[in-house]
């Protein structure tokens, strides 16, 4: 069943998003949402733990499949381009990422994904402040950035990426690059200060809160005593 459910999440969310490229709003009605993929990743990593494939010896088969993914990835939307570039139709350079993907609704997207998940599983990381300092706020990142109300807004009015395709690809890729570290970094020091601000507040609620149990506690064992006192009068 588990693997049913996984096999029908890869149907819906990247097999339909190729097939619906020049329709996306086909393959939305038919499942393939960002819950679905979130659903999807999920369900991957807990089979691949799950049949302990997160072994070091499945490393070389992590390695091949992040490394033939990324390849692949690049050369589909170079080819892509290149075709749009030499027929001189925007068509083939709009749909470069169909068979690369959008985040993680693609095939190539996805191999990387595992072959990631199976390098890092399989290596042993010791804690380091900096990375944890990092990563409490990567799941941040990912909702201030990418939601339906801050998307459109951040990557066509103010980076203005519709139009990346347009210029030199080279030019394109340090831009892209750009906009990811300024990306990342704004939206982890907003975490940052999110998670000062909400500490604090968490703090003083907590205090007065543990403050108000410990009184009510105190009235409670007075009148329990007076109670227990006159019963055994």
């Amino acid at each position: 069943m588990r693997r049913l459910v996984i096999e029908l999440l890869f149907l819906t969310n990247v097999i339909l998003p190729i097939v619906f490229a020049t329709m996306p709003d086909n393959a939305v009605a038919l499942g393939a949402t960002n819950i679905t993929s979130f659903i999807m990743l999920y369900l991957i990593g807990a089979e691949m733990r799950f049949r302990q494939l997160l072994q070091p010896r499945y490393r070389l088969v992590g390695r091949i499949l992040f490394w033939g993914s990324l390849i692949g990835y690049i050369a589909s939307v170079a080819c892509l381009d290149g075709l749009g570039l030499i027929t001189k139709k925007t068509f083939f350079i709009e749909h470069a990422t169909v068979l690369a993907g959008s985040g993680s609704n693609g095939i190539f997207a996805l191999g990387m994904a595992v072959g990631l998940f199976i390098l890092v599983g399989t290596k042993p990381i010791k804690s380091r402040k900096s990375i944890n300092l990092v990563a409490a706020s990567t799941l941040s990142v990912y909702l201030i950035h990418d939601n339906p109300y801050i998307r459109p807004w951040l990557w066509h009015t103010v980076f203005g990426l519709g139009t990346v395709f347009k210029t030199v690809w080279w030019l394109s890729i340090v831009r892209l690059i750009v906009v990811t570290v300024i990306v990342y970094v704004v939206a982890t020091l907003i975490d940052m200060a999110r998670q000062g601000l909400f500490n604090r507040i968490e703090n003083r609620v907590c205090s007065w809160a543990a403050t108000r149990i410990n009184v009510t506690n105190r009235w409670l064992e007075g009148k329990a005593s007076l109670v227990i006192a006159k019963l055994t009068r």
